[in-house]
């Protein structure tokens, strides 16, 4: 499927397409509410992000791809969404998957539990 323009306003297609470049990125399914989750090694222990695609309606133009990883009292990821145009062909989907992922693991790693590991 090289072009989701007819496809990607479908949250399930959707959903599907940024867990598949997800999995590949290393991170894991999980049942429920959140599409993926990967473990990161802290200080404390293992700690847990989580990934979630929102969709706000039909006249939204965008879904928005989110994070959830409690730290310091808050999720850290809460400020790193990512909007993804529901009109998206693959590679675009990809690079911004991509882009959150990769700005994720960033933040994640400047926490003060995972700073200490390092």
């Amino acid at each position: 499927m090289s072009n989701l323009t007819d496809t990607a306003k479908d949250l399930q297609t959707m959903k599907q397409v940024v867990t598949d470049h997800l999995l590949i990125l290393g991170w894991i399914t999980v049942p429920g509410a959140a599409l993926v989750e990967k473990y990161f090694h802290t200080a404390v222990g293992a700690k847990v992000a989580f990934v979630y695609l929102a969709d706000f309606g039909a006249n939204s133009c965008d879904y928005m791809l989110q994070g959830d990883y409690q730290s310091e009292g808050r999720n850290c990821l809460e400020p790193h969404a990512v909007l993804i145009p529901k009109n998206s062909d693959l590679p675009t989907i990809h690079g911004l998957v991509d882009s959150f992922a990769g700005n994720a693991e960033k933040v994640i790693s400047e926490t003060f539990a995972a700073r200490l590991v390092r």
